[in-house]
């Protein structure tokens, strides 16, 4: 009898979705959301600010927020509406319209979302590339990580990056390192800063600037200012070319350093954020006599349904020196708490 029951439930659920689908099928997507959306999202998309009392367990975001509707691509939107909320670790109370609209619809709607807070100035969420271990990203983010390059026992180095987003195309950076070598330590303070030059919505490219003064805890080791360009592009859903091209100069020893990366990523699912995202990453180094050479294949785990928090795994192999094992451990802040969306 329950199992009658439930036939009966899905047929008539099914019959519901068709029903909708049909009506809303050629509906424009603003009709569509103040019909199914607007009790939560607010008729104007900026949240309904009395959220708590309707029962809902997350605040609605502002769809006309600039920054929040551009920092991720339009498919992680589509995800959400299409799968609902609980699947990609948000509001449970956020339902799927998989059954309900087609692909072509959804994709409409979330386009009408994200056109909200469309700003031209914003970089597109679609340059939003993964982060790797030595390449500069080129787009500004607002993130907390923990790095650890590992040689041996007795050679390692520790850094916490802090990384805030100003406006629409700056990003400030503040950086603590330790290093450990064979129990002679030092460390150094660095502060940054990086701009946007350009971006292509079209074509998909991004290209930044930045600038970082290393000042050392020791007063007899040297301050280093280091200008550098990062570059991003899309090679398509699933593919990604990263590079950059720093120059430090070493104030108190007037030496030069120069290093060019560039990382190759690979997204291997579209269905969700948490997965397992392989890259190969090159580095060449040049100190005035000699380049260096050093190859990292590495792993980058995206570890919550939101992705907000990832761990990347990498193991440096160097032309002239031992190698070296290099992690990180990557919170990215605006997107949810530390115990959110797992």
């Amino acid at each position: 009898m329950k199992e009658v029951i439930c036939l009966l439930i899905i047929i008539a659920q099914t019959s519901e979705n068709q029903s909708i689908k049909e009506k809303f099928e050629k509906a424009p997507p603003y009709e569509i959301f103040r019909t199914f959306c607007s009790t939560c999202h607010g008729e104007d998309g900026t949240g309904n600010p009395n959220w708590k009392e309707l029962g809902l367990d997350t605040q609605p975001p502002n769809f006309k927020d600039k920054k929040f509707s551009s920092k991720e691509p339009l498919i992680d939107w589509i995800r959400v509406i299409r799968d609902g909320g609980k699947k990609h670790g948000f509001s449970n109370f956020m339902p799927a319209f998989g059954g309900t609209f087609s692909e072509e619809k959804i994709r409409e709607i979330a386009q009408y979302l994200k056109s909200l807070g469309y700003d031209e100035k914003y970089p597109p969420g679609e340059l939003n590339f993964l982060r790797t271990h030595n390449t500069k990203k080129a787009f500004p983010e607002d993130e907390l990580i923990y790095i650890a390059q590992i040689k041996n026992s007795k050679s390692f180095s520790q850094t916490i990056y802090l990384a805030q987003r100003i406006g629409a195309k700056a990003q400030y950076e503040i950086k603590g390192k330790l290093n450990n070598e064979n129990s002679n330590l030092s460390g150094e303070i660095e502060l940054g800063g990086k701009y946007t030059i350009l971006f292509d919505r079209k074509n998909l490219y991004i290209i930044s600037g930045g600038l970082e003064a290393g000042i050392p805890i020791k007063s007899e080791e040297s301050i280093a200012i280091t200008p550098y360009l990062a570059g991003g592009k899309s090679l398509g859903q699933r593919l990604s070319l990263q590079a950059s091209l720093k120059t430090s100069y070493l104030l108190n020893e007037s030496k030069i350093i120069s290093s060019i990366s560039s990382a190759l990523n690979f997204i291997t699912t579209l269905n969700s954020k948490r997965g397992v995202f392989p890259s190969l990453e090159g580095t060449a180094d040049f100190d005035g006599k000699y380049v260096l050479l050093s190859l990292i294949p590495q792993a980058y785990l995206s570890l919550t349904r939101r992705g907000h928090i990832a761990l990347n795994l990498g193991y440096q192999i160097n032309q002239k020196s031992s190698p070296m094992i290099k992690f990180f451990l990557l919170w990215e802040f605006t997107e949810g708490g530390i115990l959110d969306g797992w």
